[in-house]
C-alpha cells in the first residue's frame, strides 16, 4: 500500500495517463468530417464520411483483442510496464494518424495506413482504463476503491473534454479549408511529446509488491488468459450484461443525443454534461464505498430503467428548460452507473487474472453496447420513426442487467473466495 505525497503522485500519474489515452482516442471521431474531406474528397461526402466513422470504428472492433493481451501482460510480467508501454506507444500511433500523407499522395495506401493505426489505437486504449483501475485498487487503501475507480472514469471524461476544446478551438481560430488541408492534423501530432512526458511520470510509479517480489514464480505458474478462460466463462458473459446499461447510457448521452439534437439543443449543454459527469463521479464514489458498489450499481440499474424512457420523450419533445432538467437527470444516472462499475468489476476477479478479466470485459461491453449502439438504433429507426427507440433500449439493457447482477451473485461471489485462496498460494 502507498499513501501521503508518494500516493498523490502515483495516482496523478496513472490519472494523467488515462486521461491523455482518450484525448488521443476522442480525435479521429471530432475530426472526423476534416478527415474524410482530407482523404475522401474524390467520392460524395455522405460515402466519405461513412469511411471515416468506419476507421473510426476499427478502434472499438480491436478493444476486447486488446484487453486480452495488455491485460495478460499485466497479469503475467508488471502492471506498471503495461501502463507505461501503452501510453507511450499511443503518443507514437497517434503521431503517426497526424503525419499520414493524403489520398492524393498515396492513394489507397493512405486508407489502408488509417485503418491500420486506428485498430492499435483502440487495441492500446482497451488496456488502459481497466488497467489503471486495478493497479490503483492495488496500491491504496481497500475502502477507497470505488472512488479511485470513478476517478479513474472521471479522467476519461476529463480527456474527452481536452480533446473536444482542443479541436474546438482549432475550428474557431483557423478556415475550414486550413482545417481540412493542414489544421486537423495537429492535435494528433501533440500526442508525441505529452506521451513522452506522461511516461516518464510513470516509470517513476511503485511496481505492485506482489509482481516485483514473485515475478519470477508468477510468470511460471500463471496462464491468466488460460486461467480467465477456463474457469470465469459463464461469469465473463453476466458481467459482460451487467456492464452493457453503463455502455449504451454512455454512448445515449455522449454519443448519439448530442448528434441527434444538434440545432435544437446547444452543443454547449452537452459539453457541460461531460464536465459535469467528471466531477459529479468522485462524490458518487465516495458514497459508494459506503453503501457497496453492488448496491449502488442496483440504484443505476432501476433508475435508469425507470427513468430514461421519460427523460428522453421529454428532450425529444420539451420546452429548452425542460429538456435541460432531463438531461441532468440523465447525467446523474449515467454517473450512477459509472462511479462503482470497476470497483465492482476488480472484486470480480483473483489478482493472478484480474487485470485480464477486468479490461476484457469492460472493453467487450463497450465494444458491442456503446460501439454498436448508433448504428443498431439507425437501423430499428428506419422501420419505426419513433425517437424514443434508443431509450427502450437502454431500459430494457439496464432490466436485463439488473437481472444478471442480481441472478448472478451468487456465483459471481465464489470469485471472491476464490481470489482469496489463490492470493494466499501465491
Amino acid at each position: 500500500m502507498i499513501n501521503g505525497k508518494v500516493g498523490r503522485k502515483t495516482i496523478f500519474a496513472v490519472l494523467l495517463g488515462n486521461a491523455f489515452e482518450f484525448y488521443c482516442f476522442i480525435l479521429f471521431i471530432v475530426l472526423a468530417p476534416y478527415i474524410a474531406k482530407s482523404f475522401f474528397s474524390h467520392i460524395n461526402q455522405s460515402l466519405s464520411y461513412i469511411f471515416a466513422y468506419s476507421i473510426s470504428f476499427c478502434g472499438y472492433v480491436s478493444r476486447p483483442f486488446g484487453a486480452i493481451v495488455l491485460g495478460g501482460f499485466s497479469d503475467k510480467y508488471s502492471r506498471k510496464k503495461a501502463l507505461c508501454v501503452s501510453v507511450l506507444v499511443t503518443g507514437v500511433t497517434t503521431f503517426l494518424i497526424g503525419i499520414v500523407p493524403s489520398y492524393s499522395s498515396i492513394g489507397l495506401i493512405s486508407a489502408i495506413i488509417l485503418v491500420a493505426l486506428r485498430f492499435i489505437q483502440g487495441f492500446l486504449v482497451s488496456g488502459e482504463e481497466g488497467g489503471a483501475a486495478v493497479y490503483l485498487s492495488e496500491v491504496i487503501d481497500k475502502k477507497r476503491k470505488c472512488f479511485i475507480g470513478a476517478l479513474v472514469l472521471s479522467s476519461v471524461f476529463c480527456g474527452i473534454l481536452l480533446g473536444r476544446f482542443v479541436c474546438n478551438t482549432l475550428e474557431w481560430l483557423v478556415s475550414e479549408q486550413f482545417m481540412i488541408n493542414y489544421g486537423w492534423r495537429f492535435p494528433f501530432i501533440m500526442a508525441l511529446p505529452i506521451a513522452m512526458f506522461v511516461n516518464t511520470l510513470r516509470q517513476n510509479v511503485p511496481e505492485i509488491e506482489w509482481q516485483s517480489e514473485n515475478s519470477c514464480n508468477v510468470t511460471v505458474i500463471i496462464n491468466p488468459i488460460k486461467n480467465l478462460f477456463s474457469k470465469y466463462k459463464l461469469n465473463i458473459f453476466k458481467l459482460i450484461i451487467c456492464c452493457g446499461a453503463y455502455s449504451s447510457l454512455t454512448c445515449l448521452m455522449m454519443v448519439y443525443l448530442p448528434n441527434e439534437q444538434k440545432g435544437m439543443i446547444p452543443s454547449v449543454i452537452f459539453t457541460l454534461g461531460i464536465g459535469f459527469m467528471m466531477l459529479t463521479l468522485p462524490i458518487l464514489g465516495v458514497i459508494s464505498d459506503l453503501f457497496s458498489a453492488r448496491r449502488i450499481l442496483c440504484c443505476g440499474l432501476i433508475s435508469s430503467a425507470i427513468l430514461t424512457i421519460p427523460c428522453v420523450a421529454i428532450i425529444e419533445s420539451g420546452t429548452l428548460l425542460l429538456k435541460s432538467l432531463a438531461l441532468i437527470a440523465m447525467y446523474i444516472n449515467t454517473s450512477l452507473l459509472a462511479a462503482p462499475i470497476f470497483s465492482f468489476l476488480v472484486d470480480m476477479f483473483p489478482r493472478s487474472s484480474r487485470c485480464t478479466g477486468v479490461s476484457f470485459v469492460f472493453n467487450t461491453s463497450v465494444s458491442i453496447f456503446s460501439g454498436a449502439f448508433p448504428l443498431i438504433c439507425s437501423i430499428i429507426k428506419g422501420h419505426y420513426t419513433s425517437g424514443l427507440i434508443p431509450a427502450y433500449l437502454v431500459a430494457a439493457l439496464s432490466g436485463v442487467s439488473l437481472i444478471f447482477l442480481l441472478y448472478g451473485g451468487a456465483v459471481i461471489g465464489n470469485n471472491t473466495a476464490s481470489q482469496t485462496l489463490e492470493e494466499a498460494a501465491i
